[in-house]
């Protein structure tokens, strides 16, 4: 039976902007393709991680998720209904059941709300009286680690981590089915980072939920998601289950990414000795494979064609000439 939750066909997102090239007096628009052709799908109680350095475009699939993005093309299925065609009515009940935590614990929240406040707002317009909004954020807090007499207290008075703990409780409000996390724990310590990534387990099994979880830093994919997708200027270049990838991990970009997780051996290579280069822009369309320029095996196939992501394992799909 099949219990897909989430189903993302050939997403696209650009974004149109003016240049003013040298000598020329006119400014020509040209677009920056953020997202270029992004497919995948999220069964329901898993947890599929997004990964890949800065700019690539993960943060924008995990908006267009969420409807705060509206995709260029393509199409993004929830529960088999195309999420942008939905009546209002429907577009409620999806807004209940899809929320997202954000990246930054700081500007997430709104200052002039007390922490009770900023928890029961998904709430307002709902049919949630007064009461039931205290007791519903009370259990939320207990659940995510909070005090009650941190109620009326305001988000300047927390720690970074603290401030997460308020938008996790705040995400889990209407009892979503689907959370989109971006990038939960890059702003915060890495002793934090654990206590967070263990609470949002024990979350995950308490109410049954599915994440998206997106992240550039592979050891925390790896702890946290079952499924990994590896992102690259816009593109899916891997994707396959966390134990195979790491494994038998398939394209340069996905070994680079691993090269450059830190770990407390001088002997170990860098970074620096695997991948090479700058990252081309994203306003100019790449004919050949998006990794080509930096990639130290790049051949003149792979700077004319564009591979395809092909399976070439049960689950296992790479966008490589050589594989």
């Amino acid at each position: 039976m099949d219990n897909s939750l989430l189903e993302l066909k050939d997403a696209k997102m650009y974004y149109s902007v003016k240049v003013r090239e040298k000598g020329k007096f006119f400014a020509e628009h040209k677009f920056v393709r953020a997202v270029d052709g992004v497919s995948f799908t999220v069964k329901k109680g898993t947890t599929l991680g997004i990964v890949g350095e800065s700019g690539c475009g993960k943060s924008t699939v995990g908006k267009m998720i969420v409807k705060l993005l509206h995709p260029t093309s393509g199409s993004i299925y929830y529960e088999g209904k195309d999420i942008f065609t939905l009546t209002k009515e429907e577009d409620r009940q999806f807004k209940e059941k899809v929320q997202i935590i954000f990246q930054d614990p700081y500007s997430s929240l709104d200052p002039c709300f007390c922490v009770g406040r900023i928890i029961a707002e998904p709430m307002v317009g709902r049919g949630y009286t007064a009461e039931q909004q205290r007791n519903r954020v009370l259990g939320l807090m207990q659940e995510v680690g909070m005090k009650e007499d941190q109620y009326g207290r305001y988000p300047h008075e927390f720690s970074g981590g603290q401030r997460q703990r308020i938008g996790i409780a705040r995400a889990l409000a209407l009892n979503p089915e689907l959370v989109v996390c971006d990038e939960p724990v890059s702003a915060l310590d890495v002793s934090i980072q654990a206590q967070v990534l263990n609470l949002m387990q024990q979350l995950r099994q308490k109410h049954h939920l599915t994440y998206v979880f997106i992240s550039h830093n592979l050891s925390v994919v790896k702890y946290f998601c079952d499924e990994i997708v590896v992102m690259y200027l816009g593109n899916i270049v891997e994707r396959a289950k966390k134990d195979e990838l790491f494994r038998n991990y398939q394209h340069p970009y996905t070994e680079a990414l691993l090269y450059a997780v830190p770990v407390p051996d001088p002997d170990v290579e860098s970074m620096q000795n695997i991948i090479a280069g700058e990252v081309p822009s994203t306003m100019e369309e790449i004919q050949g494979c998006v990794f080509s320029s930096r990639c130290k095996f790049a051949s003149k196939e792979c700077r004319e064609q564009r591979p395809a992501l092909k399976e070439i394992c049960p689950g296992h799909f790479v966008a490589c000439h050589r594989r």
